[in-house]
Formats: C-alpha cells, structure tokens, sequence
C-alpha cells in the first residue's frame, strides 16, 4: 500500500513538473510581403498601423505581461475573420498559437470597437444631422432606426 501512495504523491511533486513553452508569435505585418497583406487583409499595411494607432487605446493590452497579443495582431486577428467571412479556422491561419477562445474574444473586442460611435464617427459623417436622417427613414419606411 505504501509503495501506491509513494508513487501518486511523486507524480505530484514539484520535481515532475513541465516548464511552459511559449511559441513565438509572428506579427503579420511583419512576416508577409505588402501584398500579401493586400491579399489576406484587404488594407495595405500602412493603413493597418494607422487603424492600429486609432484602436490601441481601447483594444490595446492593459498590462505589460509578456504573452498579451499586441494591437497590431488584435487589428490583424478583426480584419481576418472579416475578410475570410467569419470562419474562425481559417482566420487564424497567421497565428497557429493563437488559442481559439483567445481568438473569440480578440475578434468580439475589435468588432466591438469598431461599431463603437466614437470609432465609426471618425471614419462616418452624414452630410444632414443623424435625427433628420431617422426622422427621414420613419417617414418613408414608418419605423425608427435605433
């Protein structure tokens, strides 16, 4: 009976455990030629550093742990599932480690902020006030637009 419990409390011990291995994450921009980016992203890789700049504020990692996706590889992760149509297999393609909830969650947040007014009123502007434009919608259609 002792030599049973022995060896289930060794295989516990301190001494058996297995060191984390971290792959290297490869950013995108980095890794493809300009028009591969072209091709993957749909924007060219100046544009995707502009669009990162704008979002690191809200999407950027609020702390400075050294495995946190960078703001680059969040806009890359967005602009791939959009691009690809929203299969999340093919979409990580650039980032095998990429963990699939890791990668839910990173697509949610840069939807998210990209549907955000602060975001699309940088990019959208309507020539007519937004009220008349819903008021004109509700006098064509008969309901309100939220």
């Amino acid at each position: 009976m002792c030599v049973k419990r022995d060896a289930v409390l060794a295989c516990f011990s301190p001494t058996f455990r297995q060191e984390r291995v971290f792959q290297p994450r490869v950013n995108p921009l980095d890794h493809y030629s300009e028009l591969g980016v072209r091709d993957r992203y749909r924007l060219c890789p100046h544009t995707i550093l502009a669009l990162s700049e704008t979002l690191d504020p809200y999407i950027g990692p609020k702390t400075h742990r050294s495995q946190s996706l960078t703001t680059e590889m969040k806009v890359c992760v967005g602009l791939r599932f959009l691009a690809v149509g929203g299969f999340a297999k093919n979409s990580s393609d650039f980032v095998p480690v990429i963990d699939p909830a890791t990668h839910h969650r990173t697509v949610e947040q840069f939807l998210d902020v990209m549907s955000s007014e602060e975001i699309v009123g940088q990019f959208i502007s309507f020539k007519k006030g937004m009220k008349q434009r819903k008021q004109e919608i509700f006098d064509i259609y008969g309901v309100y637009i939220c």
